[in-house]
């Protein structure tokens, strides 16, 4: 709110932020996680995006969700360059493979039209074929498999922060089970506008300090589109599902402010992605 007051130079002296339609204690599950797989830091700076450390323990982490989350899972990523970095050491490793075992996986493409609503319509099918086959939901079935291996349980769409899939979308029940949040979507520091838009900001606070700084300015826009992603999850009273926060930025609640109103009090921090296992299989296990 403070960014619109700033940039639109109005004040708003009654302001609201409301609590969510559902019961946060029993309906969503919030993780905040640190290191994955092979104690690897989950850190998404651009530098430890090169790291194939960090690339593999990314493709496990999805993996090991692929087995627990029943139906659909949005997984969104900063930039397109690093959902392509990701999907191409994945199909080299054998990871997208064995996550092709669990969930067929769809990734969103740059351009939108009607290629984009085809892919959406095909990921939908592939969720609705679950949720037929299951009188009850079910995608807590690791251990339940056919004479070829494990059954599929639905679908994997990765997509990018302020992406199509990101805004504006609905993606009910079990359409999204759970939001997977990789790393903090800065814009891009270099970009033209956004330098001459952050000396902006820092020209005008110096006048009046009720305005943000640039820098100020700049982290908003980066958790303006993180909330935005992580609302596709919840979309009416009688749904759950799990939004997971993928970065060891977040440590320590040290960006809480910034999220959400209804998801702050309720984040789980865990040093190790193992470490949640547990919680999230019976979360998903009591809401079924």
């Amino acid at each position: 709110m403070d960014s619109f007051a700033g940039e639109l130079g109005v004040d708003f002296p009654i302001r609201l932020e409301a609590n969510h339609v559902v019961n946060m204690r029993k309906q969503v599950f919030i993780g905040a996680i640190m290191n994955g797989p092979g104690n690897v830091d989950l850190i998404s700076t651009y530098k430890n995006q090169q790291n194939f450390q960090y690339q593999d323990s990314m493709g496990f982490l999805l993996l090991q969700y692929a087995q627990v989350i029943p139906g659909g899972i949005l997984m969104f990523f900063p930039s397109y360059a690093l959902m392509g970095t990701l999907k191409a050491r994945w199909q080299r490793t054998g990871v997208w493979a064995e996550l092709e075992k669990h969930k067929q996986v769809f990734s969103e493409p740059r351009l939108g039209g009607k290629d984009f609503d085809a892919l959406l319509d095909r990921y939908k099918a592939k969720i609705a074929e679950h949720s037929a086959a299951h009188s009850i939901p079910s995608g807590w079935v690791h251990s339940r498999t056919d004479a070829e291996g494990p059954c599929q349980t639905g679908a994997i769409f990765l997509a990018v922060y302020r992406g199509k899939v990101s805004e504006g979308i609905d993606f009910s029940d079990d359409n999204a089970r759970a939001v997977l949040a990789v790393g903090i979507p800065f814009p891009n520091f270099k970009d033209l506008q956004v330098s001459l838009k952050r000396e902006y900001q820092d020209n005008k606070s110096r006048f009046d300090r009720k305005l943000m700084n640039g820098s100020w300015w700049y982290k908003l826009q980066a958790f303006r589109a993180l909330n935005q992603a992580l609302g596709r999850c919840i979309r009416h009273r009688r749904d759950y599902g799990a939004v997971i926060l993928i970065d060891s930025r977040h440590r320590g609640n040290m960006h809480g402010n910034s999220l959400s109103k209804w998801m702050r009090p309720y984040v789980q921090e865990f040093r190790l992605s193992e470490d949640s296992n547990p919680l999230f299989a019976e979360f998903f296990q009591r809401n079924q």
